[in-house]
């Protein structure tokens, strides 16, 4: 009987716990650590019809990461401007940021641009795509980077206001000037699947196409150590390159760009699920504390048992990074700890 309800007590507490995972954890809850991108950003375009082509546009992108975190994602687009025409040009350009984003650089020939950063409704953006919005139909999706598979879609029209850089290009006819404009995008994260966040960099493409042409599109980026990737885009590592990968398109590509990356610092035996470390750390506190008990006799193997038990509540407590917002994370080692001293002791007598 003592055995039964031994065996009755570690099952009940052992779900239990996963119980309270599930009320707590960003895995199984409607609603987890989520940032989103702060309204759309990306693509160039006139805000009204030009003669200005866009012979190339070359963007880059510089994930700043520490250790396990992306802090910001340093983008810089470089177009090719031709002023197709025999008459000058001067039109109004604007470049869709994200909502925190108040400042940028814009240098327009070997000059830096003076602009506004202006809150505009979808609805006044300009008047060239009013009957041709295509764009705003775009789907966002987030993509697991250690599968590729999607797992989350977002609707652009889920922002009704954008942020935008405003600024005035001029070109005398024929002329020919190169134009870039950068400026720190601050990317959106979730952690419903994994410990780490999941990081996601979406920018717009098909506003584009709104200048008098289009000629070619290169994406290129650089992804951390030990971190993995995913995008809708099929792009290569660059051959003796340091994780450099690069796009390219002859044209524009039919979607907006997505790239969905992650740190794999922290995973547990290579393993980086929510769920899969809980489970790892509870059958591993619970087997050692009961199989320790079993040998409670020998000094060293309790002080061994103990050592290890405390190793693995500190990895739990590193891994999900405690903080304020996770005060139940440390609830649950704290739960673990004294459960497994229960069943120690309990192991104990029974020798």
């Amino acid at each position: 009987m003592i055995w039964v309800f031994g065996a009755v007590s570690f099952f009940c507490s052992f779900f239990l716990v996963l119980f309270l995972l599930m009320l707590t954890n960003n895995a199984f809850a409607n609603v987890g650590v989520f940032s989103p991108q702060q309204r759309i950003t990306g693509a160039l375009w006139p805000q009204a019809s030009t003669t200005i082509e866009v012979e190339k546009e070359a963007l880059t992108l510089d994930f700043q990461t520490e250790k396990r975190l992306l802090d910001i994602v340093d983008v810089e687009a470089n177009y090719s401007l031709f002023n197709n025409s025999e008459l000058p040009e001067n039109i109004t350009a604007g470049f869709p940021v994200p909502y925190y984003v108040t400042s940028a650089d814009i240098i327009l020939g070997d000059k830096a641009s003076d602009y506004t950063v202006s809150e505009i409704d979808l609805e006044g953006l300009s008047d060239i795509d009013e009957e041709n919005r295509n764009w705003l139909k775009e789907t966002i999706v987030w993509r697991d980077p250690i599968t590729t598979e999607v797992y989350a879609e977002h609707e652009i029209e889920m922002w009704q206001k954008v942020n935008i850089l405003i600024f005035d290009i001029s070109l005398l006819p024929l002329e020919k000037t190169d134009l870039k404009v950068r400026y720190d995008h601050p990317p959106s994260f979730d952690r419903y699947k994994y410990v780490n966040e999941i990081y996601h960099f979406d920018y717009l493409l098909e506003p584009a196409s709104f200048w008098a042409d289009f000629g070619s599109l290169t994406v290129k980026f650089h992804v951390p150590h030990n971190w993995e990737f995913a995008s809708n885009m099929e792009v290569e590592k660059l051959e003796g390159s340091n994780n450099v990968y690069e796009v390219y398109y002859q044209g524009l590509p039919e979607n907006m760009l997505n790239i969905s990356l992650m740190s794999k610092d922290g995973f547990w035996f290579g393993h980086g699920t929510v769920i899969g470390v809980w489970v790892m750390a509870i059958i591993a506190i619970l087997s050692i504390s009961f199989l320790g008990g079993l040998k409670s006799d020998n000094l060293y193997v309790k002080m061994i048992t103990i050592l290890i038990i405390a190793i693995i509540a500190i990895k739990l407590f590193l891994t999900f990074r405690f903080t304020s917002n996770n005060l139940l994370t440390l609830i649950i080692i704290i739960f673990l700890l004294a459960l497994s001293v229960r069943l120690y002791e309990r192991a104990a007598k029974r020798i």
